[in-house]
């Protein structure tokens, strides 16, 4: 076995186990385990990544949630500006960024709100 081949096993036993360090979110109605780093606040999480604050208007707030995510159990490749719904919510985030980490997909949501 590669060292390609151990981390991906070490993905899938270790960061994508729930007992360790994944949760079950609802994406697009589909239960996904996922990372968060950031929650909807945009704060970190303990143990995150710091992640720049987001930007945004006089009198807007932004949500913002970063996660990473299994693109096999995803199915797709999330394109910036698409709508995504997160865990239940009845609004829709839009997609900020997606980037490609060690075999798995960071993506940021946001939205605005007054």
């Amino acid at each position: 076995m590669n060292l390609r081949e151990q981390m991906a096993l070490d993905v899938q036993s270790t960061f994508l186990n729930p007992n360790e360090f994944a949760e079950s979110k609802i994406i697009d109605e589909r239960e996904l385990r996922v990372i968060v780093v950031s929650d909807y606040r945009g704060r970190d999480l303990p143990g995150a990544t710091n992640i720049a604050p987001p930007s945004y208007a006089e009198g807007v707030s932004v949500d913002r949630i970063v996660f990473y995510v299994d693109p096999v159990e995803l199915g797709y490749r999330p394109a910036e500006r698409q709508r995504m719904f997160y865990d239940n919510e009845p609004e829709p985030y839009e997609v900020a960024n997606v980037g490609d980490e060690d075999g798995l997909y960071i993506v940021t949501l946001e939205r605005n709100h007054d």
